[in-house]
This record gives structure tokens, C-alpha cells and sequence, in this order.
């Protein structure tokens, strides 16, 4: 004889089991109502970590009139998890540092390099991590010689006025520094509202005759340095003479004090037309005892933005003390010494 016995099973299982511990409770049921029950644990661990995605590296100029740069639109580009409830921090080393949560956009960064790091971390405790740069930049300011024009013409005991023009995308406040060869002397800055142009002047009064080569120094307030020592193409030379220590034959000699070195600058034309500087540096060998006669001739086209047309020395400085004349093959060079 056999006994079938009839009974129902039952379970309180969701469809989906979430993260985390669930119990179940089990009951049976037979046909005369009897009931039994009992329970099951279904653990769901979670073992995927979450995404996130950086941007790219990023350069930057710092802001106008100070030395950092408010950075937006740096947050993260994606990421997730697989289950609700992560987080997102950040945390920035470098020039700059400092750390927070969700997103660094808005931050004022250092000039130099900066590390922004995001971290996405889930409930369990799983994390991902990307990084990229912030680099803030202090662009040198740009210095434009303007006066007085190269070669120009003083006695000795006049005031000379030395003019320039600079621009500075960072802004700030600048200094600078003037020099004539081997003197120097402070700038004069009148700074522009916003401090992005200005003017950088000096008066000078040369007691030595000579040539004087000309160069500025400017440097802002954030680090950021530019010079210039040129008008065009033309170095910025200054002239200064003694009328009373020589003059010029019309035979061609130049008379100078003793040292063997003259110079010579002047304008005129070329087989009869056109608009021409030239600069003539001469060393005469023997007045110093004896040695190489040596010549250079540089000529420049007035009207054409100064562009040079020769140069038996190409390259060389105007400078009477660098500009390197070469020694002639035939004739001799005599330069007066004043009686």
C-alpha cells in the first residue's frame, strides 16, 4: 500500500536579491493544514569596482593682477558604480594643495604644476582613481624700446631720455632696471588700469663720451622677466661726444682720443639715390704700438625698415667694443690722437 502525501511550499524570496545579507523564510503545508517552516540566508557581495574618467591636462594663464588662477570645468567626465551609494573626493598636490568632495572646479591654483586627483569610492569599499595636471603659467612681459633712436647724437653732460612700451597678459606690478653698457639705473613704470600695458622710462646724463649700448630689464610681480635692447632691427646704441676733444678732416681722418678705436655713423646714398645709414668702427693697429689695421662698414636701408644691405661682420654687435672689424688686406688706418 502506498501513502501520498499532498503539501504546498511556499518562500518570501525577492526577484531580486539586493547587496548585503537576506533571509528567507520557508513553510510547508500539507492537505490536513499542517504546517513546518523554516529560513535560508543568500549573502550578495558586491566585487565590481566603480569607473571614473579625468580630463586632459590642462595650462592656463594666471588672472589678471595676481600670481593664481581660478580654475573651472575640471570635474570628473564619468564614472559609476554598479550600486548606489559611492562617493567622490579630490585631493590636489603641486604647486597647489588641498583636498574635498564631488568636484575641485573653482579652486585658485599656484602658478607652477598641480596634481588633481579624483577618487570614486562604493559601499563596500571598492574604489577607482584617475589624475590629471592643472599647470598655471606667468607669461614674461613684453618690453618694446621706442626712444630715443639708435645712434643718436649727445654731448656729454645732456640729459637723455629712454623710453619703452610693455605689455603683460598676467598683469600685476613690474620693475625694472636700465642699463648703459655697464651702468645702471632704475626704471620709471607708469603702470595702465589693469595693469596690462604701460611705460617704462629713464633720464640719464652720460659725462664719458662713447657708445653706449642700451638694454631694459622689466619683471612683474609674479616672477615673469623680458628684456630688449633693440629698435626695429637695430641694436639701441647712444652716441655721446666731447666737442671739445676732436673733430672730423674732410680728408677722411677721424680724430680721437687716444685708444685706437673710432666710430663713425652717418646717412647717404648709393650710386647717386636711395636712403642709407651706415656705421663705420675702425681700429687703427699702430697707435697702440704697433698691430693689424682692422675695418668694418654696416649699411641699412632707411626705407626699408632699416634692413640690412651689408655688413662685413654680420652678426657682430654695433657696440665700438664688440663689434669685431675685420683686418684690412692693403692701405693702413690712422686715427688722430687729440694734441
Amino acid at each position: 500500500m502506498s501513502v501520498e502525501i499532498q503539501a504546498s511550499v511556499v518562500n518570501d524570496a525577492p526577484a531580486v536579491f539586493p547587496k548585503g545579507v537576506t533571509v528567507i523564510t520557508w513553510m510547508v503545508t500539507d492537505t490536513s493544514g499542517n504546517q513546518a517552516t523554516a529560513t535560508q540566508t543568500v549573502t550578495v557581495n558586491d566585487t565590481e569596482r566603480p569607473t571614473i574618467t579625468c580630463r586632459g591636462d590642462k595650462v592656463v594663464n594666471a588672472d589678471p593682477l595676481v600670481c593664481t588662477a581660478v580654475v573651472r570645468d575640471i570635474g570628473p567626465v564619468g564614472g559609476g558604480d554598479n550600486c548606489s551609494g559611492y562617493t567622490i573626493t579630490y585631493n590636489l598636490s603641486g604647486a597647489t594643495s588641498g583636498s574635498g568632495s564631488d568636484d575641485a572646479s573653482g579652486t585658485a591654483f599656484n602658478l607652477g604644476a598641480t596634481t588633481v586627483s579624483y577618487t570614486i569610492t562604493d559601499a563596500a569599499g571598492l574604489s577607482a582613481s584617475c589624475s590629471f595636471s592643472v599647470t598655471v603659467i606667468n607669461p614674461d612681459p613684453v618690453v618694446t624700446l621706442t626712444g630715443p633712436a639708435t645712434g643718436s647724437l649727445y654731448p656729454v653732460n645732456t640729459p637723455v631720455s629712454f623710453t619703452a612700451a610693455l605689455t603683460d597678459a598676467a598683469g600685476g606690478t613690474h620693475s625694472g632696471t636700465w642699463s648703459f653698457d655697464a651702468i645702471s639705473q632704475a626704471a620709471e613704470i607708469a603702470e595702465s588700469s589693469g595693469a596690462s600695458a604701460g611705460m617704462a622710462t629713464a633720464t640719464h646724463t652720460f659725462t664719458t663720451a662713447g657708445v653706449y649700448k642700451v638694454k631694459l630689464t622689466l619683471n612683474d610681480s609674479c616672477g615673469g622677466s623680458g628684456t630688449a635692447d633693440q629698435i626695429g632691427n637695430m641694436e639701441l646704441l647712444v652716441v655721446v661726444y666731447d666737442p671739445l676733444a676732436g673733430y672730423v678732416t674732410g680728408g677722411g681722418w677721424i680724430d680721437s682720443k687716444a685708444g685706437a678705436k673710432a666710430q663713425y655713423k652717418g646717412i647717404g646714398q648709393i650710386n647717386g639715390a636711395g636712403n642709407y645709414g651706415f656705421l663705420l668702427t675702425a681700429t687703427d693697429g699702430d697707435v697702440s704700438g704697433g698691430g693689424v689695421d682692422k675695418f668694418r662698414i654696416k649699411i641699412w636701408d632707411k626705407s626699408n625698415r632699416d634692413a640690412i644691405v651689408y655688413d662685413n661682420a654680420l652678426g657682430a654687435s654695433d657696440d665700438i667694443d664688440d663689434a669685431n672689424p675685420q683686418a684690412i688686406a692693403g692701405g693702413t688706418i690712422v686715427i688722430h690722437k687729440e694734441r
